[in-house]
């Protein structure tokens, strides 16, 4: 039995209902705006499909966890989780660019089309 992580932009109650009885979810929980868990679901089956078509984004946990519960926070930063390539937003920034942070250093070092600075 695992639980179910639905969000999106526009998450509506009739793609939630429907990915619950996909799931054999027991029932819907709001966490956030447009953030839901369906918990105690029985199967994962046709779940990727329907999130894909409605452009929902969902990932299937074994235990519900709060972000408190964690001590760091690990990931890409390619608009899987925000909108903007950040390392892009930030390193243009006149206040980078003058303080000689990281990110200017980043920006500056690495060609465009290469992912490792040299």
């Amino acid at each position: 039995m695992s639980h179910l992580v639905i969000q999106g932009l526009e998450v509506e109650t009739p793609d939630l209902k429907a990915i619950a009885k996909l799931s054999g979810a027991s029932r819907i929980e709001g966490i956030g705006h447009n953030v839901f868990w369906l918990h105690d679901c029985q199967t994962q089956e046709d779940v990727a499909e329907y999130c894909a078509r409605a452009k929902l984004d969902f990932a299937f946990v074994t235990q519900p966890r709060k972000l408190s519960d964690f001590r760091l926070l690990v990931m890409d930063m390619d608009s899987t989780l925000i909108t903007i390539e950040t390392i892009d937003e930030t390193g243009p920034q006149p206040l980078a660019r003058e303080s000689g942070s990281d990110d200017c250093r980043v920006c500056a070092s690495v060609p465009p089309g290469r992912r490792d600075p040299p």
